[in-house]
């Protein structure tokens, strides 16, 4: 299950989401974003950046990556993680385009990830007003992405 858009580029979402309750409203929401989206779950930074280093020694696939990431997580958290992954050897992963996804709304949370270079800043929400603007930014991102 893999989201196609419209010029045929696979996107494959590498969610980093420690909580299995806003994991489930994550991929409920992701359902509407596209019904073959491909997700891959990861528990922390250090099992998402594990992940990353295995897929900069593979030949390059053709599908797009976009990442969303929770800040606050056990082991690596979202900002430790952000900053070793604009530090990593290879371009391809280093340029990863990157969504905060978080209940923090302190400004420093905000500065500091801004200031490492992530595409957005999603606000977590389990109201319906809050899940369809996460879908429309998402989805927003594919398509920026398969441009």
């Amino acid at each position: 299950m893999t989201y196609s858009g419209s010029s045929g580029k696979k996107v494959e979402l590498l969610v980093a989401e420690d909580s299995d309750y806003d994991f489930q409203i994550l991929q409920k929401s992701l359902e509407r974003v596209g019904p073959d989206l491909k997700v891959f779950r990861f528990f922390d930074g250090n099992e998402l950046y594990s992940y990353l280093d295995q897929e900069s020694v593979k030949p390059l696939e053709k599908s797009k990556k976009l990442i969303l990431l929770d800040l606050n997580m056990p082991c690596k958290g979202g900002r430790d993680f952000l900053n070793e992954l604009r530090e990593h050897p290879s371009k391809e992963i280093r340029d990863l385009p990157v969504i905060i996804v978080t209940t923090s709304m302190y400004e420093e949370d905000l500065k500091a990830v801004m200031l490492a270079g992530i595409s957005d800043f999603i606000i977590k929400s389990d109201q319906l007003e809050g899940v369809d603007q996460f879908c429309a930014d998402v989805q927003r991102h594919i398509k920026l992405l398969c441009a």
